[in-house]
């Protein structure tokens, strides 16, 4: 009898070598019970293609995004043994029966069990994150166009090619894992988004932000949320800095106060203090942040410290280019779909991050010395074979293969030093793109405002 991916999954957890015991990135089975029974999707009869199988096939597909879903099912072996064949139309409908909570479910249990690690804080004992914000092209449909709208653009029909979701992400920069995403419209903004995040963050930490992020609401919220959650933000240029001392390693201390837009709900002032700097051939700058301790936060360190926010971009483009094979959009026509494709490939990434991880702890490297490119494609082969060979006996012998590649994975130290500047590498094409013609979308204030 050939072995069901799930069971493949386990079966790499119990006999890998020690350094890659845990290659599948130990989802365990009863958490995919929980996710199909907390969100009454479970399969009560026995189905040719059971509903915890159809989760598995969400992973695949967004594993394998360079293949038709029939495919992805009949390479990883998803039906029941008995089945010798399903119908076309069967994979579809289960997928959307199927739905996006119990992935979002999944996702969200995956990243408390492993995206926060206090032991790993690496910077004066605290965690370290990031956040942001990315958009993500879906197939231009008319329910997806209802769904999420799509940017303006100069033209006759004025509008873009595509319908885009926005997300806003929390990463935790230790681990380079999600620890949480949350999901809306293109007109949605990201600072609206990113109010249900903090709950995430985890005390005894810094979090990283871009000015975008530096209103009085967001840092009261993070710093206000728990214990020791300080911020360290690029400030605006028209942001008000009051300055009351000068501090010995060149930052001044004082107090953000309350803007008059601000809600009376916030304090009124918001104290830390504000680093100068300047990179060379770059503009002034000014940072800020609520660590007032300048012998375990000096102003030199803060400032190498806050260039580490970059990692989050890096992250956007692993989910958004490596992940996805460069495809110009998901596959999903319907927003269901879509947010459960999202929701499967933010998990998928925290699992190759897991993997990624393992093996830097496992040869004593930095985590961002290992090749996400490279190791994705180790994790697509190495499930291949193994639902190929059906059987794990077989897997041991596969894995200290993929163990000898391990130097394949490990990138160079990165150079500081060096600098390219931004520039469009592709030129646009002439040819008018094909745009399906919609009334103009209403948007209402409140909509608006967001």
């Amino acid at each position: 009898m050939s072995e069901t991916f799930e069971q493949a999954l386990a079966s790499c957890n119990d006999m890998g070598p020690e350094s890659f015991s845990k290659f599948a990135a130990s989802i365990e089975p009863e958490w995919v019970e929980q996710a199909l029974c907390v969100t009454g999707t479970a399969s009560i009869r026995r189905r040719k293609l059971p509903a915890e199988q159809v989760l598995w096939l969400i992973l695949g597909m967004c594993l394998y995004s360079d293949r038709c879903i029939r495919d992805v099912c009949d390479h990883l072996r998803l039906v029941l043994p008995a089945v010798k064949k399903l119908a076309p139309s069967v994979l579809p409908k289960a997928r959307y029966k199927l739905g996006a909570e119990p992935m979002k479910w999944l996702f969200h249990r995956y990243a408390e069990a492993y995206a926060i690690d206090p032991a790993r804080g690496r910077f004066a004992g605290m965690m370290l994150f990031a956040v942001d914000g990315t958009c993500i092209r879906v197939p231009d449909t008319d329910e997806n166009f209802e769904a999420f709208d799509k940017p303006s653009a100069r033209g006759k029909n004025n509008d873009s090619g595509y319908p885009q979701v926005r997300a806003a992400a929390l990463m935790n920069l230790d681990t380079r894992m999600l620890v949480d995403v949350a999901l809306g419209g293109y007109r949605t903004g990201e600072v609206t988004l990113c109010r249900g995040l903090w709950e995430r963050l985890a005390d005894h930490s810094i979090t990283l932000l871009d000015r975008g992020f530096s209103d009085h609401a967001t840092l009261c919220g993070i710093v206000g949320s728990g214990d020791r959650r300080h911020v360290l933000v690029r400030l605006k240029t028209n942001r008000t800095f009051v300055a009351d001392t000068g501090l010995p390693d060149g930052s001044l201390g004082g107090h953000l106060p309350r803007p008059k837009s601000a809600s009376t709900d916030w304090p009124e002032r918001l104290q830390g203090r504000v680093i100068h700097y300047k990179h060379p051939d770059g503009k002034e700058g000014r940072l800020f942040t609520t660590i007032t301790d300048i012998e375990d936060a000096p102003a030199d360190r803060m400032v190498e410290l806050y260039h580490q926010r970059w990692d989050i971009e890096i992250a956007f483009d692993e989910l958004k280019t490596h992940l996805r094979y460069r495809r110009e959009t998901l596959r999903s026509k319907k927003p269901e779909g879509v947010y459960q494709e999202l929701w499967g490939l933010f998990l998928l990434y925290n699992l190759v991050r897991f993997e990624m991880l393992g093996a830097a702890d496992a040869h004593g490297v930095h985590p961002n010395r290992i090749s996400f490119w490279s190791s994705l494609h180790v994790i697509r082969h190495f499930w291949m074979m193994s639902a190929m060979t059906g059987s794990p006996g077989n897997i041991p012998k596969q894995l200290a293969q993929f163990h000898s590649t391990f130097n394949a994975l490990l990138l160079p130290k990165r150079r500081p030093d060096r600098r390219f500047p931004r520039q469009v590498k592709i030129k646009m094409s002439h040819y008018q793109r094909k745009r399906n013609p919609r009334p103009a979308k209403v948007i209402d204030e409140g909509q608006q405002g967001a």
